[in-house]
């Protein structure tokens, strides 16, 4: 079981202020949210709006840790999540914590979270589509297989985010991030449709993709499927086996912890 959680950034700071009885859209309560470590990551932001979203991501994925772990949502801000950076050993690297695997994500107004079981192997990557890419983006993030079928205009962009979006989760799940080229695996158009449970909460039987082509030993035998979410942005979610999903809201979390409102 993966639990996710999609939000926007405005409203994982709206329900901080809340929770934190600060005035609402000080941006204050958020503090009560994370670690001093998160602080100061968000801190060393250059921009305000980048500062803000790092908080919102990182509230947000101890929130959702909170609700599976069954932990007081005033706790959040002292779950132990570790982010050694394997490469220099600074706090900025994938987010661990014992006994589970976690991912977090942000684009433009987006915040994207997952917490499943140790081996699940979790990765999440929300990216906004933007009105143009980069030069040398398809050299960068696509596969040479899929660099031909991708259409032009509007639509190509689109597509071409939904390439690196997929990669970047799958990348993120086995600990390696962009730190491997995209460009160097390709997804599996063909879709596994999944029989999962249906109820309160789960999604819909889910169509999860396999990893079909990878330089990246890693990434073999991975998985990815799209989750629904705000348009605009395509929203990501991988794991080491298609697995039942259950879909949190903000409120959802509120009301797992009525004593927290």
């Amino acid at each position: 079981m993966i639990d996710v959680l999609a939000a926007s950034v405005d409203d994982v700071h709206a329900l901080a202020d809340r929770l934190g009885h600060a005035v609402p859209g000080s941006g204050l309560g958020v503090q009560r949210l994370v670690s001093d470590r998160d602080w100061v990551a968000a801190n060393a932001r250059l921009r305000t709006e980048d500062s803000r979203r790092t908080l919102a991501g990182r509230a947000a994925l101890r929130l959702l840790l909170a609700a599976r772990a069954g932990a007081p949502m005033r706790d959040a801000g002292a779950l132990a999540i570790d982010r050694t950076c394997t490469q220099c050993g600074e706090q900025h690297g994938q987010p661990r914590v014992d006994g589970l695997s976690i991912s977090s994500s942000t684009s433009g107004p987006h915040v994207l979270v997952a917490v499943g079981d140790a081996d699940g192997r979790v990765g999440v990557d929300v990216e906004v589509v933007p009105d143009a890419l980069w030069t040398g983006f398809d050299a960068y993030a696509l596969h040479p297989d899929e660099r031909g079928s991708m259409p032009e205009g509007a639509d190509g962009i689109s597509q071409r985010i939904r390439a690196w979006a997929q990669k970047e989760a799958v990348l993120k799940s086995v600990g390696l991030g962009l730190r491997a080229a995209p460009a160097r695996l390709r997804i599996s158009a063909v879709e596994r449709p999944g029989a999962w449970p249906s109820g309160a909460g789960m999604l819909d039987p889910g169509a999860w993709c396999p990893v079909a082509t990878t330089e990246v030993r890693e990434a073999a035998g991975s998985w990815v499927t799209s989750l629904d979410g705000a348009d605009g942005a395509w929203w990501m979610l991988a794991a080491a086996t298609p697995q039942p999903i259950r879909r949190w809201t903000l409120d959802d979390l509120v009301d797992a912890h009525p004593s927290a409102a």
